[in-house]
């Protein structure tokens, strides 16, 4: 490297025309996201649906995302009792950060696609994962009515042209889901929205933080497991439900909310126990996911780990941003 002297350095300056820097224009998630303290997100009262005026409320908050303050501190994470990828128990001291009070819906995943022209990997490979649950619901093309029906198991199929627009295949579609969490998104299709929304993808250990709060409890709601406080395969809802649909009994001492069942959601961080490539191959990086989903049928605490490649995408995965 050729190391400049001071005069040397000094006429370069003189000489170079200074750069016009572009004002950042802030895109229109960065405009609408709110910053709010954890007491108030906590305290927030309902809001009502009598009114046309409230109904007009509803649907632009849909579009006005809330990041919650989780204030610095010391947090427990991991398990004491540790099952499957669950990590140990510990104690991380984490500094102030600011989570999403829900995981990104499809409203917002599109406001970013319209204004990106972004295509998601599963729309440029053509296929997506589809999980269909024991319990599952279906409309009849012919009839329109809705079909119930419980099966012995949880199965996974590559569908052709499944995607974020049509989350288990051709016949589905966003109808009625635009207040649900986007799926059929990897984790490059996460990190590239948060970085237009001008946000990041949470760490695992902040992820958990928001979810047990200071005491360092099993669950959003406490250290008793109930089973009717999320989306899980129990409740049969075949699919995903509304970022808010289990409200406030449901959310962590921080007041986020949808954080176990659901969708299970990417996080920045890398999974340690992924093993090196052979010959230094450059591999995809294995991410940790947390929260569980709506095809889990076992109690799942924050602890919670699934590991998948940046690469993979299916119609239990999503995610929520961080600041």
């Amino acid at each position: 490297m050729e190391i400049l002297e001071d005069g040397e350095l000094e006429e370069i300056e003189e000489a170079t025309e200074p750069m016009e820097e572009k004002p950042h224009q802030p895109t229109p998630l960065e405009v609408l996201s709110k910053y709010i303290e954890a007491d108030e997100a906590v305290n927030q009262q309902d809001l009502l649906r009598e009114t046309q005026e409230e109904f007009i409320n509803q649907i632009l908050e849909r579009f006005m995302p809330k990041f919650i303050k989780i204030p610095a501190g010391h947090y427990l994470v991991g398990s004491a009792s540790p099952k499957g990828l669950e990590p140990p128990l510990r104690k991380v001291m984490l500094q102030e950060f600011y989570l999403g009070q829900a995981p990104v819906t499809n409203d917002l995943f599109d406001m970013f696609v319209r204004e990106t022209g972004y295509a998601t990997d599963a729309e440029e490979a053509g296929y997506g994962i589809v999980f269909e649950g024991r319990c599952t619901n279906k409309r009849d093309p012919e009839t329109g009515r809705e079909i119930f029906s419980l099966t012995r198991g949880t199965i996974a199929r590559h569908v052709s042209g499944a995607s974020w627009r049509h989350p288990a295949g051709p016949g589905s579609s966003l109808e009625g889901r635009h207040n649900h969490p986007v799926v059929q998104v990897s984790h490059h299709d996460a990190m590239a929205f948060a970085a237009w929304a001008g946000k990041r993808l949470p760490t695992e250990e902040e992820w958990e933080a928001a979810a047990r709060g200071a005491s360092g409890q099993l669950f959003p709601w406490g250290d008793t497991w109930l089973a009717d406080l999320g989306n899980f395969e129990a409740a049969c809802l075949g699919g995903t439900s509304p970022v808010e649909h289990f409200g406030r009994k449901a959310m962590s001492p921080y007041g986020i909310y949808d954080l176990l069942g659901n969708v299970a959601e990417w996080t920045s961080s890398v999974h340690a126990g992924q093993a090196d490539s052979p010959e230094g191959r450059a591999t995809e990086k294995i991410y940790i996911l947390k929260g569980g989903s709506w095809i889990t049928g076992s109690i799942v605490t924050a602890a919670w780990r699934q590991i998948e490649r940046g690469n993979y995408w299916a119609n239990t995965i999503g995610f929520r941003c961080a600041v």
